[in-house]
């Protein structure tokens, strides 16, 4: 379940998150003792009430609101009361906050599951290319090479079209995380986000202690479930996949290149056009692709892309190893980094 509070003019950038996301469920609200909800249902809002309004006219009420309370409890199922249908382009008209307030630096920016096909301006298709993952509107510009205030503008026009979404701050499924009692054999940085995680902590409380880094702690936490220091599960206690991290703040699926440092291996250990990468590097990438299997990565060479098979070892995390013949197919000295990306 999903709760928070916003105030009225927040409450667009909510319901095109969720519609966004392609969630089905109810989003009750509550305001001054008055209540109302909200039905979602994938990427439609088939019912909406309040105070004795419908429809539009809930939505519009709602959205012009000081405040307001909300939960989104996710069901698969159609409402059963008679849908009165809200049409998602109807809801541009809500009140909302203006572009400079909306999309201040430190707001995630993401886009939906599935992304509309169109021809759109080379600016649009920048900013679209840049959101491999969730990233922030300060992130947004450095990449895009765009002005604050016109990416501010043109991030209001994308979220009108349905090309994009804004994140709620730290808004994540119910998964709570649970640390070992020892940090032993941690890095200096694992041991760190190891120790700001109390037993029992949600994941979404955890994320706010590290508000512009969420990339590289998602990558932390996920290495340290894969060493077995914690454990995720959901409300009920189940034990999660560590991929589920990823997918529960808004990640794509796909697994981002790592740059590693070439070492020949003179021993004959490994075979012949493969190479040995550590098994938590391999481990991180299979649930950056939500549990596929990687079994061949592609190498950056100067003369060229390579591709070979992988093999997990207990190597050093920041180097790949090949037999010596292979290091003449690369063409490298030794101890040269390269960028690996795994091929799916």
């Amino acid at each position: 379940m999903y709760s928070g509070e916003i105030t009225g003019n927040g409450l667009y950038d909510l319901l095109m998150f969720f519609l966004g996301q392609g969630h089905s469920g109810t989003i009750n609200i509550e305001s001054d003792s008055k209540n109302g909800n909200i039905v979602i249902l994938e990427n439609s809002i088939p019912m909406a009430s309040f105070n004795g309004l419908i429809g539009k006219d809930a939505l519009s009420a709602l959205s012009n609101l000081g405040h307001l309370k909300f939960s989104f409890a996710r069901s698969a199922k159609k409402p059963l009361e008679k849908p009165i249908p809200v049409p998602v382009q109807s809801l541009s008209v809500m009140n909302k906050k203006p572009p400079v307030e909306r999309f201040f630096p430190e707001a995630t920016i993401q886009k939906p599951d599935k992304v509309l096909e169109a021809d759109l301006p080379v600016q649009k298709k920048s900013i679209l290319n840049s959101l491999h993952s969730p990233s922030s509107v300060a992130q947004l510009a450095v990449l895009t090479k765009l002005s604050l205030p016109y990416l501010q503008e043109v991030l209001a026009s994308m979220v009108e079209e349905g090309f994009v979404f804004i994140r709620p701050r730290f808004i994540v499924d119910n998964l709570f995380l649970f640390p070992k009692e020892s940090s032993l054999g941690l890095s200096g940085r694992e041991r760190q986000i190891f120790g700001s995680i109390t037993n029992g902590m949600p994941l979404g409380e955890f994320l706010s202690r590290y508000e512009n880094q969420t990339v590289l702690i998602a990558d932390t936490l996920v290495l340290l479930v894969l060493k077995k220091m914690v454990a995720v599960s959901d409300d009920n206690g189940k034990i999660m996949p560590p991929w589920h991290i990823y997918k529960s703040i808004g990640f794509e699926k796909n697994a981002r290149p790592v740059s590693l440092r070439l070492a020949i291996d003179n021993s004959l250990c490994v075979r012949p056009n493969t190479v040995t990468i550590d098994e938590f590097v391999i481990g991180m990438w299979e649930n950056q692709l939500f549990g596929i299997k990687v079994n061949t990565v592609e190498l950056d060479c100067p003369n060229g892309k390579v591709v070979f098979l992988v093999e997990k070892g207990r190597v050093l995390k920041d180097s790949f190893y090949v037999s010596p013949n292979d290091q003449k197919l690369i063409s490298l000295p030794e101890g040269t980094f390269l960028d690996l990306k795994p091929k799916y």
